[in-house]
């Protein structure tokens, strides 16, 4: 059996705050909670600063959750993102929901020229 504790999810002025680990065995309530709230909210921030070890079904859920705000014509912000799961976005191509500068978001150059 795996013991790591169950997520908790908080939410706070248009804040979501997530905390433990994010497995396949144990986001799916986190999950709904997540997408029940940003249906309801306009730009979200994502706080990932409590959030332990964490799988492929972690990246599904902010990127269902990325999407519902795409399709709101809202922003999903994620915040201390940890570097597995970092790496694991990375992985799975959804560089955009990463906080960095600007330029990088827009990806202005490089793949946009011919």
């Amino acid at each position: 059996a795996c013991s790591s504790a169950m997520p908790s999810l908080v939410f706070h002025n248009g804040r979501a705050k997530i905390s433990g680990g994010l497995r396949c065995s144990n986001i799916a309530p986190v999950s709904h909670q997540l997408l029940e709230h940003a249906v309801r909210e306009g730009d979200l921030i994502v706080d990932l600063a409590g959030v332990g070890d964490s799988d492929s079904s972690a990246v599904a859920m902010l990127a269902a959750c990325q999407a519902l705000k795409l399709r709101q014509q809202d922003r999903l912000v994620l915040e201390n993102v940890h570097g597995g799961l970092q790496s694991l976005i990375r992985i799975y191509g959804l560089d955009s929901m990463l906080p960095g500068k600007p330029e990088q978001v827009q990806g202005d150059g490089d793949l946009a020229k011919g």
